[in-house]
Order: C-alpha cells, then structure tokens, then sequence
C-alpha cells in the first residue's frame, strides 16, 4: 500500500504546477494546484478516536496512539512525507466564493 500511495503522490506532484511561493498564510495562489505547507503544531492535541479496520487497510496498525497522532498533525520528523494544501474554487452558501483552499 505505502509505495502504491507514494507513486500516485510522486506523480501528482511532478504532473501539476506547485505554488513557487513558500508562505505559510492566507492569499491568492496562482497558476499552481498546490502549495507546500508547514504543518502547524498543537502542543495539546490529543486523539480523540481511531478506526481500527481503517488502520489495517492503510497498513498502519503497528502505530502506537503516540505515534498515530504525530503523523495525522503532520508532525511526524521521521517519515519523509511532505504537507500541501490544495487550490480549488466553489460555491458557498448559495453563491461563488471563488478561490478556496485546504488552508
């Protein structure tokens, strides 16, 4: 499952244009898909639940809790995954809201 997952990425981000600006705040991205991101830190998270069959499937039941939480905060120094927030546009409440994003 890992390397399947990582060639799609691999692909998504050799294939589509990412944001050359390399900011971590709220503004217009253009011409790009994606922009890289920091994750932000919470230093009282915590794990409120986990899906068993779900960890299974996504091969990370050897994750302990600790662990578990690290990699969904995107605080995970050890993997050698990177966080990006997605560009789109759309509708909200009834109207265009145009560009919009993961932040």
């Amino acid at each position: 499952m890992e390397e399947s997952s990582n060639i799609v990425f691999s692909s998504f981000a050799k294939e589509l244009p990412a944001d050359p600006i390399m900011l971590n705040e709220t503004r217009v991205v253009e011409s790009a898909f994606f922009s890289w991101v920091k994750p932000e830190l919470f230093p009282c998270a915590s794990l409120v639940h986990s899906n068993s069959i779900l960890k299974v499937e996504m091969g990370l039941e050897d994750l302990d809790e600790r662990e578990l939480l690290k990699l969904t905060l995107g605080a995970n120094s050890e993997s050698d995954g990177k966080s990006y927030a997605m560009c789109y546009g759309g509708h909200q409440f009834g109207n265009w809201a145009g560009q919009l994003g993961d932040g």
